[in-house]
């Protein structure tokens, strides 16, 4: 739906532990994808799980940027992407409630 068909389908993968930082991360090596497992809950809804999938394919799509000897990855460009998710501002209150109560 967002990426067109331009971007190969990652490794799918639920984390060992929960977290309170992060919901998700992408493996570039491996092409893989995990989601926090503290998500693999009927509790959340599936839209915030589809932001975490979005945002990690962002990542693959946009890459990391090296400047100055620090890894950026969260750009401006990739805030203004995030905000084409059509659920974002729900999903990304969903998200500090959840961060919350964890």
């Amino acid at each position: 739906q967002y990426f067109e068909n331009q971007l190969d389908e990652p490794r799918l993968d639920w984390g060992s532990r929960k977290s309170r930082r992060r919901f998700g991360f992408y493996l570039e090596d491996t092409d893989t994808i995990v989601i926090n497992p503290f998500l693999d809950s009927l509790d959340i809804p599936g839209y915030v799980i589809d932001f975490v999938m979005y945002h990690e394919l962002l990542h693959k799509k946009m890459g990391v940027i090296h400047k100055n000897g620090r890894r950026r990855s969260h750009t401006a460009l990739f805030r203004a992407a995030e905000k084409d998710f059509r659920d974002y501002e729900k999903a990304q209150n969903m998200l500090k409630q959840i961060s919350q109560s964890m």
